[in-house]
């Protein structure tokens, strides 16, 4: 039981690292994005 515990939280960890991973990925989409419009616009 006690290992299963340590494997799941070893998974949850892992997952929220996914999360952040993602999370830096789509800011820096949107980021990009927003500089490419605003030069288009020029």
């Amino acid at each position: 039981m006690g290992t299963m515990a340590k494997t799941k939280q070893e998974k949850v960890a892992r997952n929220n690292k996914i999360g952040q991973y993602i999370a830096i990925a789509t800011g820096l989409y949107y980021l990009g994005k927003m500089i490419l419009d605003r030069r288009q616009k020029k």
